[in-house]
């Protein structure tokens, strides 16, 4: 069970964990007892990623064609 201290506008919340680097990754261990927590994978955009890569595609074809010139 965590602590918890409550000081005017401020909430201090202290939880018994330790961090560990595993494969050059920062892992959140938890207590003996205690059922391990897991951060959800990120779930990546393909529509989006593509959509940022032909931008910046377009914004240095752009700039080396001095296409809007004035």
């Amino acid at each position: 069970m965590p602590d918890t201290e409550v000081t005017g506008s401020t909430l201090t919340i202290q939880l018994p964990l330790k961090v560990r680097k595993r494969g050059g990754r920062k892992l959140i261990v938890a207590p003996v007892g205690q059922e391990p927590w897991t951060f959800a994978r990120p779930r990546v955009d393909n529509t989006l990623v593509k959509a940022i890569a032909r931008a910046y595609r377009w914004q240095e074809w752009n700039a080396q064609r001095h296409l809007w010139s004035e």
